[in-house]
């Protein structure tokens, strides 16, 4: 992602469809830069693709043709490096600031030019590689394109600590919630059930996101297990094994849904569960999703991950199958708050609204810009 004048040339720059309208219809309602989404499709050369636009644009590399015979641009970074530099070569402006997000793009770092740099480190990246080389290497890029950033924006208090040792020019700016659109799920009547919960009875337990290798699996499967009538509805894609969980029949899986439906569920769902695999990966995690609940109303019960630390005493946190059972009971007993109850909630939220997060976000590259 870079930014640069409004009159100017510019590419906002996404992966997979979902992302790129989501990203899209955010920066252009805050904006109003985007002049359009555009679906990138391959040719019959991997290397010759649709036109880029001559504007500000979000770019979709999610056509599934892209991912034959490599992996998702998500995973795989080339693509959106080849796509970033080509761009970067047929406008051939100076921009003003190169935003990356990607500590495998550190070669765009001297492809595009650019006044400055910001990092923005949203994950603890090396995380996501089992190969122990491979990982290496990634925190090698890390390493090179921190110390050469002009800015470095961190999610988590995490990040931030161990990337300030790399430059002091490091600050943390966490995740948030659309605090107006999930308020809705309190202060309006509840939407029809979706069918996604349709059928089910007694007490209902939400989860939504990845289910990746950080999601602890085995401890939803045990509590699952241990109560069989409560039913878990585990909303997002599968990407890691969940045969312990499939397998129960108290657990509903299903498939990813659109990001503005989220508040239909949530209006049905009690309690809803942010359980993450403890280790350096996901104590340097952020999860948005546990702002979303808090903010729709919904009880919530989480791992004890640092960045939730300021939320304690609005969210229930737990280790272990029993003690997540019992956590899980209480929230289920506790009910909804009441009106001054949401009030005082929202007020405690509101420094994590995005809009407020954005302006934090403004005066830093600001500063850096000036």
């Amino acid at each position: 992602m870079w930014f640069t004048a409004p009159s100017a040339y510019g590419i906002y720059h996404y992966d997979g469809t979902a992302m790129t309208r989501d990203a899209g219809l955010t920066i252009n309602e805050r904006s109003g830069l985007v002049h359009a989404y555009v679906r990138c499709r391959p040719h019959t050369s991997r290397t010759e693709y649709d036109p880029l636009p001559a504007a500000h644009s979000c770019l979709d590399l999610g056509d599934e043709r892209f991912t034959q015979g490599r992996p998702h641009p998500m995973i795989d970074a080339g693509l959106r490096a080849e796509h970033m530099a080509r761009a970067a070569r047929d406008a051939a402006p100076s921009y003003d600031l190169l935003w990356l997000a990607d500590p495998t793009l550190l070669h765009l770092s001297e492809a595009v030019p650019a006044r400055k740099l910001l990092y923005e480190c949203v994950d603890d990246h090396q995380g996501f590689w089992d190969d122990p080389g491979l990982a290496a290497e990634v925190r090698a890029f890390e390493t090179q394109l921190t110390r050469r950033a002009d800015l470095v924006v961190a999610t988590a208090p995490a990040l931030a600590a161990r990337l300030a040792a790399l430059n002091p020019r490091t600050v943390h700016v966490g995740n948030g919630v659309e605090l107006a659109r999930f308020k809705r799920v309190v202060t309006e009547p509840a939407p029809p059930r979706p069918a996604g919960l349709v059928g089910l009875d007694g007490a209902v337990v939400g989860f939504y996101g990845a289910l990746g290798a950080w999601i602890d699996r085995e401890l939803l499967a045990a509590v699952a297990h241990a109560h069989p009538d409560w039913t878990f509805v585990l909303i997002g894609p599968v990407m890691a094994p969940v045969d312990g969980l499939s397998a129960l029949p108290n657990v509903r899986l299903l498939p990813p849904v659109p990001y503005d439906q989220l508040p239909a569920y949530l209006a049905h769902v009690p309690v809803w569960i942010a359980p993450f695999v403890p280790g350096p990966m996901t104590m340097a995690v952020d999860p948005l999703k546990a702002y979303e609940y808090l903010a729709a109303g919904r009880q919530v019960v989480a791992s004890p991950l640092p960045a939730l630390a300021p939320l304690d005493g609005l969210l229930a946190t737990a280790r272990g199958a029993e003690a997540w059972g019992a956590a899980i009971a209480r929230a289920l007993a506790a009910g909804p708050r009441d009106a001054a109850a949401m009030e005082a909630v929202w007020e405690r939220l509101a420094p994590r609204d995005w809009d407020a997060l954005a302006d934090e976000l403004d005066g830093h590259i600001a500063q850096v810009l000036a």
